[in-house]
């Protein structure tokens, strides 16, 4: 008898312990998921202070005609957007021209596809290229948007779109969905 309850009282501890070592293996996941998710907004809150900070320093330089982020080109379509990226290889980083083919940002697989995506991932992991997961793509709309509304597309304001995403092939874009962030930016003070 004394061997039967041994082994019941066995099989509820086991029972408990394999659940609780379940749970704490979950809770470790949706944390670590978490914590990537966080990055990804820091890394657009990141873009936006670098396209702030080009915008203050020289407008014309970042969204003029001729600049990174042009104010005018022809035929922009949606699928070929002007876009740009962060270089961290100036003090401060600047935002460099990013073609469609070389990097950009997939609907469908919500992923950045391209032979220049790992460009675009953050400074902080530079000296580990296999921890870099998630790129980061400047994409500018009031271009693809000026034969609907005339007064979308002037010289003194910019819409642009901040897209953190995972890599193709890093990780996978329904596990960590991308993070989009859409702003406005007006023409303002500073040497313009």
């Amino acid at each position: 008898m004394t061997l039967i309850e041994v082994l019941v009282a066995l099989t509820v501890v086991s029972f408990v312990f394999s659940s609780l070592t379940t749970m704490t293996f979950d809770a470790l996941k949706r944390t670590k998921r978490l914590e990537l998710q966080d990055k990804m907004r820091n890394y657009a809150t990141e873009a936006t202070q670098v396209i702030y900070n080009a915008k203050d320093r020289n407008w014309n330089e970042t969204f003029g005609d001729t600049a990174v982020l042009p104010a005018t080109i022809s035929n922009a379509t949606i699928t070929q957007s002007v876009q740009g990226l962060i270089k961290y290889d100036t003090n401060p980083p600047s935002i460099t021209k990013l073609t469609y083919a070389d990097c950009h940002f997939d609907e469908e697989d919500k992923v950045l596809i391209g032979p220049r995506c790992l460009e675009t991932a953050s400074n902080e992991t530079e000296s580990v290229t296999n921890k870099k997961i998630f790129g980061r793509v400047i994409v500018r709309h009031d271009n693809n948007q000026k034969e609907f509304n005339e007064n979308r597309d002037t010289p003194n304001d910019v819409s642009l779109e901040i897209i953190v995403a995972c890599i193709e092939g890093k990780c996978l874009g329904n596990e960590y969905p991308p993070f989009k962030l859409s702003l406005t930016i007006y023409r303002t003070s500073g040497p313009q």
